[in-house]
């Protein structure tokens, strides 16, 4: 593994061999550094841990790839060991197979009692042409990690999580960014969202306006989907469907409380003037102004005028 360690002269890099117990012939040695994203979690396969320490550490980057980073990562490096020819993965993320326990485990004493390992693993023989980690997973272990699946269930032991990288390669199911540069996606997303807030401010009805809106979302969402599901292409998706939602939302509010209150005004102003013929006419036309003219008649009934007479009827 590649450990940073601090130093009195400085920061000190360097990759910590195996034990001398476990450096057999032949032997296979593969880093086991995965990145850890910002929000905690492991997603991305072990070969990117020296690319992206590079990036970050460009003053040292040429001697750190030529001294340093001169082993495959771990994964790599088991199905080396086994034999097996894969394609160089597309993509940079590993496609977890499931929440922790989707690989079977068996536990060192299931190996080590007798009659369970003549019985159950058959003398060895259920573990014949299979690929077998060892590592633990137990949390006293400290070596439990998120992954995309922590947040619907506990999270994942190194090991395991070694087991989904090592599938990822072998089958060739590595997951992409379908926009590779983080300041194009940032263009892409800005985009979206602001052609999306411009044709729902062309819209006049706020009920329209969050159709709108909640529709494009449920599309961003759609093709996302797709994409990764068919494509195993990562497209930004919970950033832009929520700003979409929120704005189509907050237009949709907005133009509703104006529609409202444009209706109020203009109720008032053909109320106050309903004895006109012309008023009359426009009111005649539209249903819900029909209660117009009633309201405005039950105003002027029981008014006096002069205060003498009381008026009780309208004939016209």
């Amino acid at each position: 593994m590649y450990e940073d360690d601090q130093t009195r002269p400085g920061s000190l890099t360097q990759l910590i061999k195996p034990d001398s117990f476990f450096q057999t012939s032949p032997m296979s040695v593969g880093a086991i550094n995965y990145l850890i994203e910002p929000n905690g979690g492991i997603h991305r396969l072990s070969n990117q841990f020296p690319i992206v320490w590079s990036q970050n550490h460009p003053e040292i980057a040429k001697e750190f790839l030529e001294f340093v980073a001169t082993v495959p990562s771990f994964d790599e490096a088991t199905l080396q060991a086994a034999g097996v020819k894969y394609s160089p993965p597309k993509g940079e993320n590993i496609f977890f197979y499931g929440p922790p326990q989707t690989f079977e485990q068996v536990s060192f004493s299931d190996v080590l009692d007798p009659e369970n390992w003549n019985t159950y693993l058959k003398g060895g023989e259920y573990f014949k042409d299979k690929i077998v980690l060892i590592g633990p997973t137990a949390t006293l272990s400290q070596d439990l990690h998120r992954t995309p699946f922590s947040m619907f269930s506990k999270s994942m032991s190194g090991v395991e999580i070694h087991a989904n990288a090592i599938a990822t390669l072998l089958e060739n199911r590595s997951i992409a960014e379908a926009i590779p540069n983080a300041a194009q996606r940032g263009l892409f997303v800005f985009i979206g969202v602001v052609g999306t807030g411009f044709a729902i401010t062309r819209l006049k009805k706020g009920p329209v306006r969050i159709g709108l809106g909640i529709g494009i979302a449920i599309a961003w969402v759609g093709i996302s989907y797709l994409c990764f599901v068919h494509g195993r292409l990562i497209l930004p998706t919970a950033t832009p469907v929520i700003a979409i939602a929120l704005s189509s939302l907050s237009y949709g509010t907005i133009g509703s409380i104006k529609e409202h209150l444009s209706k109020r005004r203009l109720r008032r102003t053909l109320k106050r003037y309903s004895s006109s013929p012309i008023v009359q006419e426009i009111i005649s036309q539209a249903d819900e102004l029909q209660d117009l003219l009633q309201e405005r008649e039950q105003e002027i009934l029981g008014q006096k005028l002069s205060g003498r007479y009381q008026i009780i009827k309208l004939l016209g």
